[in-house]
């Protein structure tokens, strides 16, 4: 019973730190700067992100994401389009100071 009890705290206090956050919208910019390790990617609105880390002006897709290379395609793909992007923003997982994207949907 008390494994259960531990586990059951653990999953709780895991979920409350690991929450994401869904952003939409068209990207203003995709930026790739000397120094980041990544691309930082601008959407027209950002304000459901702001606090979660230092910056909130850009957001970093990692360039050491599983799939970087297509989420950049996709990220490319919809810039060039002038479409609305999805990003998933993982709550408290931050790089650099920029929210990092852990998935994207167009």
């Amino acid at each position: 019973m008390l494994r259960i009890i531990i586990l059951s705290i653990s999953l709780a206090t895991f979920s409350t730190f690991a929450s994401d956050i869904t952003v939409f919208g068209k990207i203003k910019w995709i930026n790739n700067w000397q120094g980041h390790s990544g691309f930082l990617v601008a959407l027209e609105n950002m304000t459901a992100t702001k606090g979660i880390c230092k910056r909130n002006d850009q957001y970093i897709l990692p360039q050491n994401h599983q799939f970087a290379k297509e989420n950049f395609s996709m990220l490319l793909s919809s810039r060039i389009a002038d479409k609305p992007v999805t990003l998933v923003i993982r709550s408290g997982e931050c790089l650099e100071g920029f929210p990092k994207i852990a998935h994207i949907r167009i």
